[in-house]
């Protein structure tokens, strides 16, 4: 047995929950564009194959899926209210309008 097994390093960061979960999302997605270019390309054949996370990778829609998931996360962050302090906002605007 190690020593690292036996005692928890302190300076050893834990993981967070962003990745993980962005993640999981990500993988969501990149399996419903590959279904749905399936029923689209296959029509009445289309019996809701799931594809491998290797055949999305691959295909291109893991990365695809990415870039939709992330761009979705910053607007909802960069347009969320608690982000912004509106009275700040709003002082500014007028300062800038009256020079």
């Amino acid at each position: 047995m190690r020593v690292e097994e036996i005692v928890q390093i302190p300076n050893q960061r834990t993981h967070g929950k962003f990745w993980s979960t962005v993640r999981l999302l990500i993988w969501e997605k990149a399996q419903r564009l590959y279904q749905e270019e399936q029923a689209r390309i296959m029509g009445t054949d289309y019996k809701g194959i799931t594809a491998t996370h290797k055949e999305l990778r691959k295909a291109g829609y893991f990365h695809t899926a990415k870039q939709i998931i992330l761009r979705n996360l910053y607007l909802q962050n960069k347009n969320s209210p608690a982000k912004h302090n509106t009275a700040n906002t709003t002082t500014r605007t007028e300062n800038t309008a009256s020079h």
